[in-house]
């Protein structure tokens, strides 16, 4: 039966801790520290209430931590969504930290839209 993504790291981690797991321009880590890393980043997700099949949006520079981020979305059963910074424009950057969110950190589409609402109506008066 084929391995997962997820599944080949955590072996190469138990197998070899400490041998170079990643290498990007002037970083580099272990698979210790990448296992470490990905699976805090899982029990995280899991805890504001992620679960299979979830999407999960990141926004990272091609580094490390973009890796890490895509293996802990993967440890979480999630769907991973790179957003790529460099790509984007930013006049169309979104602070995710200020969208209303739900329990579970998820974007609250109904708050979301009363929000919007409002901005709209002062928009009109202004």
């Amino acid at each position: 039966m084929a391995e997962l993504l997820q599944q080949l790291v955590t072996r190469q981690a138990e197998r070899r801790p400490d041998a170079t797991a990643l290498v990007m321009n002037d970083e580099r880590t272990n698979y210790a520290a990448l296992e470490e890393a990905s699976n805090q980043l899982a029990r995280q997700l899991q805890a504001v209430g992620c679960v299979r099949g979830d999407r999960v949006c990141f926004l990272t520079p091609k580094r490390v931590a973009a890796i890490i981020s895509e293996l802990g979305i993967l440890k979480a059963d999630c769907i991973y969504v790179p957003m790529d910074p460099y790509y984007m424009l930013p006049s169309h950057w979104i602070c995710f930290e200020r969208l209303p969110q739900n329990g579970n950190g998820k974007i609250d589409r109904r708050a979301l839209r009363e929000q919007f609402q409002q901005s709209l109506s002062q928009a009109v008066r202004a």
